[in-house]
C-alpha cells in the first residue's frame, strides 16, 4: 500500500446504511533511507580506515566487516576497521533501524586491495660474519623505498639499510643488502630477525614476513641457489660441515615435482650444477639429507 492510505466505512443494519462514510487513515512508518558509505574503497593490508554514513538522530547502525577487523564503531554512524588480511577483496555493510523499529535496506561498499609490491621471494643467508638480505618482485606499484630491519628479539626493529625502489614497473626486479654482524656474533642474541618495511610514495607502507638466522653457530648444511632468478642454468650451493647423503628435488609452483638428483656432499662448500629447459616461473627447491629438509626458492625469467 501506499505510504498513507484512506479506507472508508459504511455500516448498514436492517436495509438502513449510514448517511456519511467514515473515513479511516492509515500511515505507514517511513523505512530509513541510509546514505552511501563513505572512505577508502583502496587499501593495502595492514591500512586502518573510517568508513560511515549520514547520522539521523535516533537510529541505531549494525555493521558487518569481511576479511577485516574491526577496531572501534559498529553500533554507531561510523567504523574503523583494519584490513589486516593481505592482498585481498573486503566488503563493509550497514544496516540502519530508525526510533520508530523500521529497518532499511543494507548499504554495501566493496574494498579492493592493492598490492603495492608483489613479492617473488625475500631470503636472509648467513656467510660468515655478513648476512646476504636478497629480494625478487614481480611488480611494483608506487614504490618508493624499501626499509630493511633488523631484530634480536623478534620485537624492537630496527632501520639497518634502504633500497630505492622502482617506483611503477611490471619487471621483474632483485634487490639485495648485506648486514656485517661481526659486532653480535659474541653477543647474549641467539637469533637474528629480519623484515622488509615496503614503503609508498604517499607514506603507505606495508611488512613482509620475517625471516631468521641463527647467530652464534652456522647450519650444518647451507643451501644457496644462484643465480637467481635465472633462465634455467643455475647452481645449487651447499656448504656443509661434513659428510652427507644429500636428496635434492625442484617442484614448481603448482607442486609438480620436475627434477631431482641424489649426491653425498663434502665437507666444505659443494657446488652442483643444473640445466634444465624450465618455463617462466617460480620453484621450489628441497635438499633432503640427514640433518633435515632445507627449501630455496627461486625463479625462473
Amino acid at each position: 500500500i501506499a505510504t498513507t492510505t484512506t479506507y472508508f466505512v459504511d455500516a448498514t443494519a436492517n436495509g438502513c446504511t449510514t448517511a456519511t462514510r467514515t473515513p479511516v487513515v492509515a500511515t505507514v512508518n517511513a523505512r530509513p533511507v541510509t546514505s552511501a558509505i563513505s572512505g577508502r574503497t583502496s587499501v593495502h593490508s595492514d591500512t586502518v580506515e573510517t568508513y560511515s554514513v549520514t547520522n539521523t538522530t535516533g537510529s541505531s547502525y549494525v555493521w558487518t566487516v569481511i576479511n577485516g577487523v574491526k577496531l572501534t564503531g559498529g553500533t554507531t554512524n561510523s567504523i574503523t576497521v583494519d584490513w589486516d588480511v593481505a592482498y585481498t577483496a573486503g566488503m563493509v555493510k550497514v544496516v540502519e533501524t530508525n526510533t520508530l523499529g523500521c529497518q532499511g535496506d543494507t548499504v554495501f561498499r566493496p574494498i579492493i586491495s592493492i598490492v603495492p609490491v608483489d613479492f617473488l621471494s625475500f631470503d636472509a643467508k648467513r656467510m660468515n660474519d655478513k648476512v646476504n638480505l636478497t629480494w625478487v618482485t614481480a611488480s611494483e606499484l608506487n614504490n618508493s623505498h624499501f626499509e630493511v630491519e633488523r631484530s634480536l628479539d623478534n620485537n624492537k626493529f630496527e632501520n639497518i639499510g634502504t633500497v630505492k625502489g622502482n617506483g611503477t614497473t611490471s619487471m621483474m626486479n632483485t634487490y639485495k643488502l648485506t648486514d656485517n654482524i661481526s659486532k653480535l656474533i659474541n653477543s647474549n642474541a641467539t637469533t637474528l630477525y629480519y623484515r622488509l618495511k615496503q614503503v609508498d610514495y604517499d607514506g603507505e607502507f606495508a611488512y613482509t614476513e620475517i625471516r631468521t638466522v641463527e647467530l652464534n653457530k652456522l647450519d650444518a648444511v647451507e643451501l644457496t641457489v644462484y643465480p637467481n632468478p635465472n633462465y634455467g642454468e643455475f647452481n645449487l650451493s651447499v656448504r656443509s660441515t661434513e659428510r652427507t647423503s644429500t636428496t635434492f628435488v625442484i617442484f614448481n609452483n603448482l607442486g609438480a615435482e620436475v627434477w631431482s638428483y641424489n649426491t653425498t656432499l663434502n665437507e666444505g662448500l659443494n657446488a652442483i650444477p643444473v640445466q634444465l629447459q624450465l618455463a617462466k616461473g617460480m620453484y621450489n627447491v628441497n635438499m633432503i639429507s640427514e640433518k633435515g629438509t632445507q627449501t630455496q626458492r627461486f625463479v625462473v625469467k
